[in-house]
């Protein structure tokens, strides 16, 4: 037994999270097929039979913590008297489809009473249960550029700044597609050396239905997820929405509207290194799509 997917309370920055600490965290955006449920106890259930997706994270648990871990979990040798069940599922993640041990519940042994979380993920539950009055945003995209949210008439919405700030082990990727090219996203990478830059605004909360409609959440599109991202001295600040898209596809070039709006929100606002590597980047894409037949 050596990895875990993790949906609820053992997640980074969630009550149980100590439970981990010896543990190593492969990976920030995994997902399994299956469906959270809200138990009114401060914690969600999952049960895997749906084709949904469920977000969380993936670690590398060393042996000795198994056994704290099935206690926490309720998971002992006698079926009849588990709280969770505990299965081997295939993860999903941005570098390939490991095997990992997941806890669990049927959908027999569910409450009727318990909704269904209509993101499947946690800490997105969370956050809107709080319904908090401003929202700190991670703009890696379009949205860096003041024009759209100025021609869209939300720009009140997007006036602060709080920080540029930076996703490391992460590439900016073109990976949904749309009649006219690709469109950004954030796709994490096996090489902790690698960046991605942003901008993280302080937005009202009215902010957020013009951002999922934006980013064509319901049309499942984008989804958006509770990220940490770093400023630039090094700190890091947990509870940050982005949107990350859900069906990736071969990267594709943007179009021409698309990355003038990118580089023009990047410029005076990332650093010049990264706004190089944006360059290349769509200029790269640019001729590998001049040699297709």
């Amino acid at each position: 037994m050596a990895y875990l997917f993790v949906y609820g309370t053992l997640l980074k920055h969630e009550r149980n999270d100590h439970f981990l600490r010896e543990a190593t965290r492969l990976v920030r955006q995994a997902s399994v097929r299956g469906q959270l449920y809200d138990t009114y106890r401060n914690y969600p259930i999952a049960t895997l039979e749906s084709e949904s997706r469920i977000y969380g994270e993936l670690y590398d648990v060393p042996t000795p913590l198994w056994p704290e871990l099935d206690k926490l979990e309720g998971y002992v040798e006698d079926p009849s008297k588990r709280v969770f069940d505990r299965s081997q599922v295939l993860v999903s993640t941005d570098v390939g489809t490991v095997t990992a041990w997941v806890y669990h519940t049927y959908e027999a042994d569910l409450n009727p009473n318990w909704p269904a979380l209509p993101y499947n993920d946690w800490k997105l539950h969370l956050f809107h249960e709080r319904k908090p009055a401003s929202v700190s945003y991670f703009a890696y995209g379009s949205c860096m550029d003041q024009e759209r949210f100025k021609d869209a008439g939300v720009a009140s919405y997007f006036t602060t700044i709080s920080f540029t700030g930076t996703l490391y082990g992460c590439d900016l990727q073109y990976t949904i597609y749309r009649p006219d090219g690709g469109r950004a996203d954030v796709v994490e990478t096996n090489n902790p050396k690698d960046w991605v830059e942003g901008l993280v605004y302080h937005c009202p909360q009215a902010a957020l239905d013009y951002l999922y409609k934006r980013e064509g959440v319901d049309q499942n599109w984008y989804r958006p997820a509770i990220i940490d991202v770093e400023d630039e001295k090094g700190r890091t600040h947990s509870h940050v929405l982005t949107f990350f898209v859900i069906d990736k596809v071969e990267e594709a070039a943007p179009p021409a509207h698309y990355s003038e709006e990118i580089l023009r929100g990047a410029l005076n606002n990332v650093s010049l290194d990264y706004q190089t590597r944006l360059q290349t980047k769509i200029d790269q894409l640019n001729e590998s799509m001049k040699k297709l037949p």
